[in-house]
C-alpha cells in the first residue's frame, strides 16, 4: 500500500490493465504509450474543465444545470457539512459542479479535508439501484464513510494529487465496491485531477471514470475460451518469446515431445536438449529454427519438416507452422509453431518423402488461394476430361468431387453444343499455347440460368508442352443486369428530362458540366455542344456570375445541395432569371460522382416582386406624412384633455395613440423592406459594449411587462462594432415575439454570453414552439407560421426577415432552436471587436 501511495504522489500515472492494488506505469509522456479511445475522451473532458476552472472565476454561485443531480445538488443541505452553504463555496467548485451535472460522462469530485462528494446523472447509473445503492446517500457524504470497503485502495492516490498536484490516469483497474447488496468486482478506466482554488493549491478531486468490468469480463472469457481451445487442439502449440524462450505449451505438444511441463520453462525452441536436425540428419541451428525464422523475417513458416530427439532419446519428426507474435504497435515479441507427429509417416513412406512433401505443399497454397472464391476454378486433362473442380463449381453442378472428377463435359450436365464448344477451345489451346476468352449462358443448379466470362489457359511442363488447361469462369449475371438497369434508367433520366420542359444540366465530380437538356438550347439559342465545349457560364449576368460560382464551387467542395438565383442571356439577347436548384449524387458505395441541377425560369415572379415592392414603398411613403401628422393632432389633444380633467378623453386619446404607434412601426418595417430590398438600408457602425445595449434594454422592457417574466442574465464587457440601434431593434423584436407567442405569466430570458471571436445573443421563451419545416422559412420575406395558435397573434411576417438581414449585414449568423409544445430560443451572433482591450 505504500507503493501505491509513492506512485500517487510522482507525475501523472498510467498503468496497464489488471489489478490497482499490483499495476502501474508512470509516466504518461514516455514514448510509446498508447492512448486508447477512453483516454483521449477523457483528455478532451479534462482540459474543458481546465478551461471552465480557469474562466469561471466571475460566475455567479448558483447550479444552472438540469437532471436528478442537479435538483438534488440544489436541495441539499450543504451547512450540515465541511463546506457549509452554497454561498460559501469557492468559485472553482461550483464552476466545476455546473460542468460535471451537465457531463452526461461519468464524473465525481471530491472536496475539502472530508472529501465531500459530488456526482452527475450518469455516475449515478454506476452505483446501481436500489435500496442498497450508495445512491442517493453518496450525495454530501464523506469520501471514507462512502468507500469504506476500497478507501486503503485509493485515498493514496487521492492524497497524492491533492499533495502533488499531478494528475493519476488508470486503465482497466479492478477496485471492487458494494453494490447491488454485494461486494462487485468492477474494473475501472479513470483519471484522478486536482481542483484549484486561489493560487493554484489543491483543494478538491475531480474524477472522470468509465466502467469497463464487461469489456474486461469479455477480453477474460475469450483468453479463457482460447485456452480451452488449445488445451483441445490435436496439433502441439508452443509460443516463445523474442529470444526463443519457451513461454507455453500446450498440453499436446506436452504429449508429442514426451516432456515433463516444468522443464519447458528452462529451454528455448532449440536448446541442445532437443538436439533439433533436419530431415538429412544435419544439426539445426537456431537461425534455422521455423519459430527463430518467423521472428527474423516477421513471415510466416509452413509445414516446416524437422527431426527432434527426445529425453528418452527416441526421435521424432514433426512439420511445423510459425508465424510471428506482435504487440498493439505491431512490433514482433516472440513467435507461436504449430507442430504435429508426423514420425509414422516419415517411417513408412521414406521412400516417397519428398514428392509427397511437394505435392502436399502444393495442395495446401493451391487450395487456400481457391477455396474461398466464388469464381469457378477447374482444369481439363488433354481428353477433355475434369482433372480437378473447386467447391464452387461442384455447387453449380450440384455435385460431389467423386462423381465429377475423371468425368468429361456431357457427362457433368453440359449440352451438346456447349460441350462441343468447349471441346474445340481446349484443342485450341493446346495447339497455339494461347489463352481463350468467351461469354456463355449456362445453367446453375440452385440460381438457374446465369452468364459467365470464362478463361482457357494451358498448364505447360518443363519442356513446354502442353500437360493440360486450366479455366477461370466468373458469374457476371449481376454485373449483366446492373448495365442493362443502369442504361434503361439513363436512358428514362433522358426521356424525363427532355419532356419536361425544366432546365435540366448534370455535373461529373470535379464540377464539370458533362449534360444539358434541348430547353436549354431553347433558352440559349445554342446548341448543347457548344454550351458544352465554350462554357455555359459566359452567358450568365456579370453581376451575378461570382456570387454564383462560388455558392456552386463551395458546395462541391462540402457535396450538399445548393439553391441559386441568378440571371442569364436568352437567344433574344434579354437577361432572364432562373431559379437553380441542385442535388449531389452519390454511388451505393457512397462514392461522390457530382450534381444534377434543375433550373426554372423566375423572371416573372421577380417583376412582380418589384412591382410589389415599389408598391409597398409608394403607399408607405404616402401614408407617413398624414400619419405622422395625426400622430402630432393626437398629442396636442392629449394634452389639451389633460388640463381639463376629461379622464374619459383621456383614455380614447391614449389607445388612439397606440394604434396610430402600432401603424407607425409597420409601415417602417414595409420601409424597410423596401429599403433592403433596394439595397438603400443603412447600417451606422461603432465601437459598443453590448453588456450597455442589454441593460439598456432591460430599462426599457421590464417596467413595461407585466404578462410575462423577464429576466436579463448578467453579461460580461463585450465589445462588439455595430449599428447600436438596428442590433436594438432585433433584441426588442425577439422579446416582442416571445411575448406574442408564449402563454402569459411565463419566463423569458435573454443571455448575452462570449463564444470564441463572438458575442452569442440568445432569447429563449416557454411558448409553442415551432416545426421543422416552418423553421427553415421563419426568417423569409413575409412568411408566418400558420395554425390554430397564431390565428390570432397579428402580424405580416416582416420582422424576422428585417432581422436576418441586420445581422448578415454584421457579418453575423442568425437561427432558431425550437421543439413544438415546449418553447424557442431566437439567438444571433456578432464578431467580437478584436481591437478592444
Amino acid at each position: 500500500m505504500e507503493d501505491l501511495r509513492k506512485s500517487a504522489l510522482q507525475k501523472p500515472v498510467r498503468a496497464q490493465s489488471g489489478d490497482i492494488r499490483y499495476k502501474f506505469r508512470q509516466d504518461m509522456g514516455t514514448s510509446g504509450v498508447i492512448y486508447s479511445f477512453t483516454q483521449q475522451t477523457i483528455a478532451v473532458i479534462i482540459k474543458f474543465v481546465l478551461v471552465f476552472m480557469l474562466s469561471g472565476s466571475e460566475l455567479p454561485i448558483s447550479i444552472y444545470a438540469k437532471g436528478e443531480m442537479a435538483d438534488r445538488v440544489r436541495s441539499f443541505d450543504w451547512s450540515g457539512t465541511a463546506i457549509g452553504p452554497m454561498d460559501r463555496w469557492p468559485v472553482q467548485l461550483i464552476t466545476t459542479v455546473n460542468l460535471i451535472l451537465d457531463s452526461s460522462f461519468p464524473m465525481f469530485i471530491w472536496w475539502g479535508k472530508d472529501k465531500i462528494q459530488f456526482y452527475n446523472d450518469s455516475y449515478r447509473e454506476i452505483l446501481g439501484p436500489g435500496e442498497e445503492s450508495k445512491h442517493p446517500a453518496a450525495l454530501g457524504q464523506k469520501g471514507e464513510e462512502c468507500w469504506i470497503e476500497i478507501w486503503p485502495v485509493i485515498y493514496p492516490l487521492i492524497a497524492g494529487v491533492l499533495e502533488t498536484g499531478n494528475a493519476v490516469y488508470l486503465e482497466d483497474q479492478l477496485i471492487p465496491i458494494y453494490r447491488n447488496g454485494i461486494l462487485d468486482d468492477v474494473y475501472w478506466t479513470f483519471s484522478y485531477n486536482p481542483i484549484r482554488v486561489q493560487g493554484g493549491t489543491p483543494e478538491g478531486v475531480l474524477v472522470v471514470c468509465n466502467e469497463t468490468t464487461k469489456a474486461k469480463q469479455r477480453l477474460q472469457e475469450n483468453e479463457q475460451q482460447l485456452a480451452r481451445v488449445l488445451d483441445h487442439m490435436a496439433e502441439g502449440v508452443g509460443v516463445t518469446d523474442i529470444n526463443g524462450r519457451i513461454i507455453y505449451a500446450n498440453p499436446m505438444a506436452h504429449q508429442i515431445l514426451n516432456t515433463d511441463s516444468d522443464l519447458f520453462s528452462e529451454r528455448s525452441s532449440n536448446s541442445p536438449e532437443w538436439y533439433n536436425t533436419h530431415l538429412d540428419g544435419r544439426p539445426m541451428s537456431n537461425e534455422e529454427h521455423p519459430t527463430m525464422i518467423a521472428i527474423a523475417t516477421g513471415k510466416p513458416v509452413f509445414n516446416f519438416e524437422f527431426a527432434i530427439q527426445r529425453p528418452d532419446r527416441s526421435k521424432v519428426f514433426l512439420t511445423m507452422n510459425a508465424a510471428p507474435v506482435t504487440d498493439a504497435s505491431g512490433r514482433i515479441t516472440g513467435a507461436v509453431g504449430m507442430f504435429t507427429d508426423i514420425t509414422e509417416r516419415k517411417t513408412t513412406e521414406a521412400s516417397l518423402r519428398a514428392a509427397k512433401d511437394a505435392i502436399e505443399k502444393q495442395k495446401v497454397i493451391y487450395e487456400t488461394i481457391i477455396s474461398g472464391t466464388p469464381d469457378l476454378m477447374y482444369m481439363f486433362d488433354l481428353d477433355y476430361k475434369f482433372i480437378y473442380a473447386n467447391k464452387a463449381l461442384l455447387t453449380m453442378w450440384g455435385k460431389t468431387w467423386e462423381t465429377a472428377i475423371g468425368r468429361g463435359l456431357r457427362e457433368n450436365g453440359y449440352e451438346e453444343w456447349h460441350a462441343a464448344m468447349h471441346e474445340r477451345e481446349i484443342d485450341l489451346v493446346a495447339a497455339t499455347k494461347e489463352r481463350v476468352r468467351g461469354e456463355v449462358a449456362f445453367p446453375h443448379a440452385i440460381l438457374g440460368k446465369r452468364i459467365y466470362d470464362y478463361i482457357l489457359a494451358p498448364v505447360l511442363d518443363a519442356n513446354g508442352d502442353v500437360t493440360a488447361v486450366s479455366g477461370t469462369t466468373r458469374d457476371i449475371t449481376d454485373i449483366k443486369k446492373a448495365e442493362a438497369a443502369i442504361a434503361e434508367s439513363e436512358e428514362r433520366f433522358r426521356n424525363m428530362a427532355e419532356g419536361s420542359g425544366i432546365l435540366i444540366g448534370v455535373g461529373n465530380e470535379t464540377g464539370d458540366i458533362t449534360y444539358f437538356n434541348q430547353a436549354w438550347s431553347a433558352l440559349t439559342g445554342r446548341s448543347v455542344q457548344d454550351l458544352l465545349k465554350f462554357g455555359w457560364s459566359d452567358l450568365v449576368h456579370p453581376d451575378d456570375k461570382p456570387p454564383y460560382i462560388s455558392l456552386y464551387l463551395e458546395s462541391l467542395k462540402k457535396r450538399e445541395s445548393y439553391t441559386g438565383e441568378y440571371r442569364i442571356l436568352n437567344k433574344s439577347g434579354e437577361y432572364r432569371w432562373l431559379l437553380t436548384f441542385g442535388s449531389p449524387r452519390f454511388e451505393p458505395d457512397g462514392s461522390f460522382t457530382g450534381y444534377i441541377g434543375s433550373s426554372i425560369d423566375i423572371t416573372e415572379r421577380k417583376q412582380n416582386e418589384q412591382r410589389k415592392n415599389d408598391f409597398i414603398s409608394m403607399v408607405s411613403h404616402e401614408l407617413k406624412t398624414p400619419l405622422t401628422s395625426t400622430i402630432s393632432y393626437v398629442q396636442v389633444a392629449q394634452k389639451k384633455v389633460s388640463a381639463s380633467g376629461d379622464a374619459i378623453i383621456a383614455g380614447m386619446l391614449a389607445r388612439a395613440h397606440k394604434q396610430l404607434g402600432k401603424m407607425t412601426t409597420l409601415i417602417n418595417g414595409f420601409l424597410n423592406v423596401s429599403r433592403l430590398e433596394a439595397g438603400k438600408i443603412y447600417i451606422d457602425k461603432k465601437r459598443f459594449d453590448m453588456a450597455i445595449l442589454i441593460k439598456e434594454v432591460e430599462e426599457n422592457i421590464v417596467p413595461e411587462s407585466s404578462s410575462h417574466k423577464i429576466i436579463f442574465a448578467p453579461v460580461e464587457e463585450t465589445w462588439v462594432y455595430v449599428d447600436k440601434d438596428k442590433i436594438e431593434q432585433v433584441i426588442n423584436n425577439f422579446i416582442s415575439n416571445a411575448t406574442k407567442y408564449s402563454p402569459p405569466k411565463t419566463t423569458i430570458q435573454i443571455v448575452c454570453v462570449t463564444k470564441g471571436n463572438y458575442a452569442h445573443i440568445s432569447v429563449t421563451d416557454d411558448g409553442i414552439g415551432i416545426s421543422g419545416p416552418d423553421k427553415e422559412k421563419l426568417f423569409d420575406r413575409f412568411y408566418r407560421v400558420e395554425g390554430q395558435e397564431t390565428k390570432s397573434i397579428s402580424g405580416f411576417g416582416i420582422g424576422l426577415y428585417i432581422c436576418k438581414e441586420i445581422i448578415e449585414r454584421h457579418n453575423g449568423l442568425i437561427g432558431v432552436e425550437s421543439i413544438p409544445g415546449q418553447g424557442s430560443t431566437f439567438w444571433f451572433t456578432l464578431p467580437i471587436d478584436l481591437n478592444s482591450n
